[in-house]
């Protein structure tokens, strides 16, 4: 397929219905397009914008998808966004088994952080240089 053909400008549903290999992608970025009502009337771009994702990031990504087969749908670990591995917290590694985590998205990637480090990253984000990558660029909160 000509990736050409989707551009910022597709319709979600279109997308959806022409290109099915394109769930993960959506699913992986935790956006609730897949199945949703108002996907016949949003774009690509109006999806990045409300998620708050670059568009010409989501817009890269869904065109590698659509270079890809389609799902393999009766496989569910092949349409799950985390089949990587287990969440963990980015600065302890502790499991969502173990306890909760809180999902950050941050420069089109996902990552997860415990209740104990989310202060860190809210006033002392200097302390996750070399593990939040663009961490150095974070200004910490001042009350």
């Amino acid at each position: 397929m000509d990736t050409q053909d989707l551009t910022l400008y597709t319709d979600i549903a279109v997308l959806l219905a022409r290109w099915p290999q394109t769930i993960p992608v959506f699913l992986k970025r935790h956006m609730a397009c897949v199945g949703c009502h108002m996907s016949a009337f949003e774009t690509v771009a109006d999806a990045a914008q409300i998620y708050g994702f670059h568009p010409d990031g989501l817009l890269a990504e869904l065109r590698a998808a659509v270079s890809q087969p389609a799902p393999n749908f009766s496989n569910p670990k092949e349409l799950s966004p985390m089949n990587e591995s287990t969440p963990q917290c980015l600065v302890c590694h502790v499991s969502n088994q173990e306890i909760p985590l809180l999902a950050l998205s941050y420069r089109d990637t996902h990552f997860y952080i415990c209740p104990q480090h989310f202060p860190i990253l809210i006033h002392q984000p200097e302390q996750l240089v070399g593990v939040l990558p663009g961490a150095e660029n974070l200004q910490a909160h001042e009350h």
